[in-house]
């Protein structure tokens, strides 16, 4: 067999000596495949908080789908505005991303006209999991069920009180919903904090609160503080036997913080995909969904397309915006 022979003229020769000593300049090199290193989780929320729990499970799980640590950094402070902008002005290169969440992508922007981060620097690309706000009140209120609650309101009108852990929180969205909805007439007081809106409900300084699935278990499991109705459209593991509120005839009516990823609008398409898959995997990983239904109470998301995800979230803002507005609530 003869050899063939390549004969290369000067332009040739002259290429292949620059890509050569391009490879061999300091500081250069082949770019490695995504990702090559850890990645960082930032979480606008303190450390401790049900979100940061969530987000710590949620990094354990993808790091191991997509072949990297990553690191949690709690980042609270500015209504999520200083987690927000440290992944915003990280690089657009799929090693910063952020623990996102409705009040992020949707309460926040319907309730001030000047946020302190722009929206839209970033993308929301995977919803996790949607942790309900159930509806409570105490045993000393004579009310069992929401259509009680409905009937007692409307013949006591400004009676009953409603706790929530601050203005502009999606507790205190979900009490004006559940009052718009119900046509009822209630009184919102804002605590600093779950802890001590609950402690209101306690006390029957106020009469109802929505919370999170988990943490009233004791005080109901006491005998101190008791369910009627779900935020969700269907029931709930930790609520045997409690039917959600749209159940009673209210088919509109869904409160809940939903928990995602969000990370910077200008990523590499390849980038977002290797992402895509890890967060897949995530969400069809049996011990994730067992921890989120039966710790955590909450209701894990399906896979959904970009456009699923988009079309949710303006879905959102719509109903909220209305609800907010009804309401007369603003933060600016």
């Amino acid at each position: 067999m003869k050899r063939r022979t390549v004969v290369l003229g000067i332009r040739g020769i002259g290429a292949l000596a620059a890509g050569a000593a391009l490879l061999a300049a300091p500081g250069v090199r082949a770019q490695s495949p995504y990702p090559d290193h850890p990645i960082r989780l930032i979480v606008p929320y303190g450390p401790g908080a049900s979100a940061d729990q969530i987000a710590r499970k949620f990094a354990e799980k993808f790091g191991r789908a997509i072949g990297q640590p990553v690191v949690v950094e709690n980042k609270p402070g500015g209504s999520t505005a200083i987690g927000f902008n440290a992944v915003a002005s990280a690089p657009a290169d799929g090693y910063t991303m952020l623990f996102s969440s409705a009040s992020v992508a949707v309460y926040n922007p319907v309730l001030q006209k000047n946020l302190p981060y722009k929206v839209d620097d970033l993308t929301t690309i995977a919803l996790l999991v949607d942790v309900p706000l159930n509806l409570l009140t105490n045993t000393q209120t004579p009310i069992n069920s929401i259509s009680e609650l409905a009937a007692y309101g409307k013949s006591h009108p400004g009676e009953l009180r409603y706790s929530s852990a601050g203005i502009g929180t999606s507790t205190h969205l979900a009490g004006e919903f559940l009052k718009q909805t119900l046509g009822i007439d209630l009184v919102h007081v804002p605590y600093t904090g779950n802890a001590a809106a609950m402690v209101g409900v306690l006390r029957n300084d106020v009469q109802l609160i929505f919370d999170a699935p988990a943490p009233p278990l004791p005080q109901i499991k006491a005998g101190k503080i008791k369910a009627l109705g779900l935020g969700s459209a269907q029931r709930q593991p930790l609520y045997a036997g409690v039917p959600p509120i749209r159940d009673a005839g209210y088919p509109d009516f869904e409160a809940g913080l939903w928990y995602g990823v969000a990370i910077n609008r200008n990523t590499p398409a390849p980038v977002l995909q290797t992402i895509h898959g890890a967060i897949d995997t995530v969400l069809a990983d049996p011990d994730f969904l067992r921890e989120a239904t039966d710790t955590w109470g909450a209701v894990p998301f399906k896979s959904m397309s970009q456009q699923q995800i988009d079309t949710h979230i303006q879905e959102q803002k719509r109903l909220w915006r209305s609800i907010v507005d009804k309401a007369g609530i603003s933060l600016d």
